[in-house]
């Protein structure tokens, strides 16, 4: 019967024919195939047996299962079977965007996964939300503002990261685990960003047009390779950063203080997971010459409107300019806070793509000097 629009009846007949269903009804409990396998037998349903993984003293991480474990493969099977399992033969192909390992991995994915389980922290109640004290409007205003910027960015990289996560092998179990967990940082930080825009006789921020391209880009699923929304996730994610730590230094507060050393710590694993998944491409990509060349235009398309965007936007600028001064009153000397962090943010960006052996320096598209 075709998987369409069904009766009940139909429907029901569906679930009682199915052949399994039928083989039990009929008092037929024999265990199928998957339970008489072995290991070598030419089934091909199981891989391995005997294993036994020891925990470590974090508990039973994926570094105590690797040990025992089947390595990730350089390319994975085109079914949806998860590493070290057989396959039924009956089990349909499947095509992934991203299938092969150079594609998806790096090396400190696994680590980076365990971190993020263990270092999981709850908006609501994690946050010491007593210890806001009033500011002045002006101050308030800025913060609010930053705030809220900073909230539309986080949306953006969870809603990239959930419409990419089926198109990535499941052999790769460690990479789609991580990424669910970032996904649930960019939620989190979402949520504290707004929450503190509300809690301190504030609000939420206006919004403003100039939405960077490259956004739009992955965001509507416009990107067909994972590498590069994953790239341009290492631009962002870095920029993200030195604005959080830019946003802490400005906190008057301790509940600021305290909102921006925890997601500094998610976004740290962040920017680690798309540096070194780009450093793991480039140095086991077999056509890593056209991938430099394919990258270096991905950059002159994007890199200077996400730097807009990102930083170098006016709800931004003139916050920050207003908390480094300490009042609307003096925003012109709080510019010159803004433009040491412009020159920082490049700088710490392209020494990131020179770790990774993708030289930006003399091809950079947002200019060396502060243009204000």
């Amino acid at each position: 019967m075709a998987h369409g629009t069904m009766t009940q009846k139909e429907a029901f007949e569906y679930v009682r024919n199915a052949p399994h269903i039928k083989k039990v009804r009929e008092g037929n409990y024999k265990p199928g195939a998957w339970f008489y396998a072995e290991p070598g037998d030419g089934s091909g349903l199981w891989q391995d047996w005997g294993v036994k993984a020891t925990p470590g003293k974090r508990g039973l991480t994926f570094l105590d299962t690797a040990k025992v474990d089947a390595p990730p493969p350089l390319e994975a099977p085109d079914r949806a079977i998860i590493r070290g399992s057989g396959v039924d033969g009956a089990l349909p192909i499947q095509e992934y965007a991203a299938s092969k390992r150079h594609q998806v991995w790096a090396e400190n994915v696994v680590a980076l996964y365990e971190e993020a389980t263990s270092r999981q922290w709850v908006a609501s109640r994690d946050i010491p939300w007593d210890k806001l004290t009033p500011l002045p409007k002006d101050q308030e205003k800025a913060y609010c503002q930053i705030v809220s910027h900073l909230a539309r960015v986080e949306y953006i990289a969870a809603d990239v990261l959930g419409g990419f996560l089926p198109k990535i092998a499941s052999a790769f179990h460690e990479v789609k685990l991580f990424l669910i967990t970032q996904s649930m940082d960019e939620a989190r930080h979402t949520e504290v960003f707004r929450k503190r825009a509300l809690a301190n006789g504030g609000g939420i921020a206006p919004n403003f047009s100039n939405m960077n391209p490259a956004y739009h880009e992955m965001k509507h699923g416009q990107l067909s390779r994972f590498q590069d929304t994953s790239f341009l996730l290492f631009l962002a994610e870095g920029f993200a950063l030195d604005l959080f730590r830019f946003a802490e230094f400005l906190g008057k507060t301790e509940t600021d203080k305290v909102i921006f050393s925890r997601v500094m710590q998610d976004e740290a694993r962040h920017v680690s997971y798309h540096t070194m998944r780009t450093a793991y491409d480039l140095a086991n990509n077999p056509n890593r010459e056209g991938e430099i060349l394919h990258l270096h235009a991905l950059c002159d398309r994007t890199e200077a409107e996400m730097f807009i965007w990102d930083f170098l936007n006016p709800h931004f600028m003139e916050a920050g300019a207003i908390l480094a001064a300490g009042s609307v009153d003096k925003i012109d000397k709080g510019y010159d806070s803004i433009r040491l962090l412009y020159s920082k943010i490049r700088e710490e960006y392209l020494r990131r793509c020179e770790r990774i052996g993708f030289n930006r320096r003399e091809r950079c598209m947002v200019p060396e000097e502060p243009p204000f």
